[in-house]
């Protein structure tokens, strides 16, 4: 992080309302007009013969909820909201990753931009995401790398 973050955790219907909800912790801080911000879960383990989510229906299911906070539509067939890009994601030891930028609204309605990554390893999904007007390339490649 390129500042000190503050932490919080909180309980999360990341996986839909018929599935428990998972512990979410958080880490997050601001830098001038940006906020900076790293979110930890648990795959959840099955209970009673339910099926676990696969860290792929996992990733994208926390990504929908991400461009939903977002303020982004994506449309029916498509990975992504329009204007968003995906980019190379590199996660040591991690199955699934992916990284996306694009457009956003933030909770004031206001445009901003937006990078996220989410990677799966060994049962955690994370996700680091950047929120601001611009980030500078050796910044977000720090960031992202770590």
């Amino acid at each position: 992080m390129p500042c000190k973050p503050e932490r919080a955790e909180r309980e999360v219907p990341l996986f839909g309302p018929d599935r428990p909800a998972v512990l979410l912790r958080m880490s997050g801080c601001d830098v001038r007009s940006s906020t900076f911000a790293v979110a930890v879960a648990g795959l959840p383990t099955p209970v009673g013969g339910a099926v676990a989510p696969s860290a792929e229906a996992a990733l994208r299911l926390w990504a929908q909820a991400t461009w939903a906070s977002l303020r982004q539509v994506v449309p029916p067939g498509q990975d992504a909201p329009p204007g968003w890009t995906v980019r190379p994601a590199v996660v040591p030891g991690a199955g699934q990753a992916q990284r996306w930028s694009g457009p956003a609204v933030d909770h004031r309605g206001q445009p901003l931009r937006a990078e996220v990554l989410w990677a799966a390893r060994r049962g955690w999904l994370v996700q680091a995401a950047w929120y601001g007007e611009s980030l500078e390339p050796e910044v977000a490649d720090t960031f992202f790398g770590g």
